[in-house]
């Protein structure tokens, strides 16, 4: 899996996870879509899934957009943040887990920069990944 970091905005970062051999990606707290959408053009990559740590608009802000353009993406994000992330369709707690492209990551209930902070973890399949 490659991890792709977008600065956007003036001190945010998106991250968007590719695999390569399924050709298939996933962002996580996309603040603006035309970076993400520009990526994803390069890499000739389909979005599967939008990952949310919380509901902030720099975090949340592209998720309609995004939707609009993969409409059988899937918007995860905390439990606590239910009605505030546009489009959310799972809502996770602490030790949930989530898949992407084959791997399982974990999640961690982090609250402190919001009430319903979340972070995933996905750990690595190879030495060095």
């Amino acid at each position: 899996m490659q991890v792709n970091r977008i600065p956007v905005l003036s001190d945010n970062y998106i991250f968007l996870l590719h695999e390569p051999q399924q050709n298939i990606a996933a962002v996580v707290d996309p603040a603006v879509a035309p970076p993400v959408l520009q990526l994803l053009e390069e890499l000739g990559a389909k979005l599967v899934s939008i990952f949310n740590t919380h509901h902030h608009s720099d975090h949340v802000g592209a998720n309609r957009q995004l939707m609009q353009r993969f409409p059988e993406v899937c918007v995860y994000g905390g439990a606590e943040d239910r009605g505030r992330i546009p489009g959310q369709q799972v809502f996770l707690k602490e030790g949930d887990r989530v898949e992407f492209a084959g791997r399982v990551g974990e999640v961690f209930f982090v609250p402190g920069h919001t009430r319903g902070h979340i972070a995933y973890y996905f750990p690595p399949v190879v030495e060095g990944e």
